[in-house]
């Protein structure tokens, strides 16, 4: 016989309750951080970094990746020292699959105070129609966006090198430059800059590429 109330009817058992736990962003980013130091390789040159990038993107797919955990995240990496060569390497690979799962999740517009990383956004790869947005007020790093699809980058200050090399499909608004050899081997790409003569400079320096546009834009200031 079932359970009957006080009105000897059947008494409803109403189903188990499960508790969802959420992780704090800060356990989130501790996690994140002790997979990295775990799975970095030695060699993380060449298809090696790309390699790490997908081993890295199916560790990330179990996480919902919203613009703020990713801030805070960029945020703590800018105070990371890394010295080794291809730990700078690992550590953009994984940057760059944090920025791309979460891409693939439907989220877009990335914005940054300040990017202290080599290899930001290497192989990142957006679609024609939905360019991966990414907007930083400061940019300090080699080879940001190398080799990126179909990225739309806006930055007021870009110290580094080599950003753009090899990108093709891609979008950059920039103010305040001090790249060397800034889109070397670019393909269908728009760079808009807000000074003359930093546009000149780069037209001058820029070796081979494809099908690309420079244009002075000054309200970009």
């Amino acid at each position: 016989m079932g359970l009957e109330n006080v009105f000897g009817q059947p008494e409803k058992v109403e189903p188990e309750k499960k508790l969802e736990v959420i992780a704090s962003e800060e356990a989130v980013i501790a996690d994140w951080m002790a997979y990295f130091e775990k799975n970095k390789i030695g060699n993380c040159r060449g298809n090696r970094f790309k390699e790490f990038k997908l081993d890295c993107q199916k560790y990330l797919q179990s996480y919902q990746i919203k613009s703020a955990i990713l801030q805070k995240f960029v945020s703590l990496a800018n105070q990371k020292q890394i010295e080794d060569w291809d730990e700078k390497l690992c550590f953009g690979a994984f940057l760059s699959a944090l920025i791309q799962t979460s891409y693939n999740q439907g989220n877009n517009d990335f914005e940054f105070e300040k990017i202290n990383a080599d290899f930001f956004g290497k192989f990142l790869e957006g679609k024609e129609d939905n360019l991966i947005r990414i907007k930083a007020e400061t940019i300090n790093g080699r080879d940001m966006l190398y080799s990126a699809k179909n990225c739309f980058l806006t930055v007021k200050n870009l110290n580094g090198r080599r950003t753009l090399w090899e990108a093709e499909g891609c979008v950059a608004e920039i103010i305040n430059y001090r790249d060397e050899n800034l889109g070397w081997y670019m393909k269908n790409c728009t760079v808009y800059l807000s000074n003359q003569e930093v546009l000149d400079k780069v037209r001058e320096k820029l070796y081979r590429g494809e099908n690309n546009r420079f244009i002075l834009k000054r309200q970009l200031e």
